[in-house]
């Protein structure tokens, strides 16, 4: 059965997410991993965050509450499954 690992590599957008991807395949590849499998997840702020803001608006804390979900992007995600391909560069077989 072949061994499988899965990444996660998280950042602000998808290109600072690639960059962590990018410097760590090789170290994987070196134990003789390869990339099979890669999804992007862009989360969002949920609508209840909204709602939840817009009600406690009367409390004057909602305005700073929608304030923050304007400006603070939720971190998105590159999950990434490796798969061993075959012995491990170096290894005695």
């Amino acid at each position: 059965m072949a061994e499988v690992v899965v990444r996660t590599y998280t950042g602000a957008n998808q290109g600072e997410a690639a960059v962590l991807f990018a410097e760590d395949a090789p170290k994987l590849a070196a134990d003789g991993f390869v990339p099979v499998t890669q999804i992007w997840v862009a989360s969002e702020w949920s609508a209840f965050a909204y709602v939840a803001s817009f009600i406690l608006v009367i409390f004057v804390i909602g305005i700073f509450l929608l304030i923050l979900l304007g400006v603070v992007k939720p971190v998105r995600t590159l999950m990434v499954t490796y798969q061993r391909s075959g012995p491990a560069v170096g290894a005695a077989a």
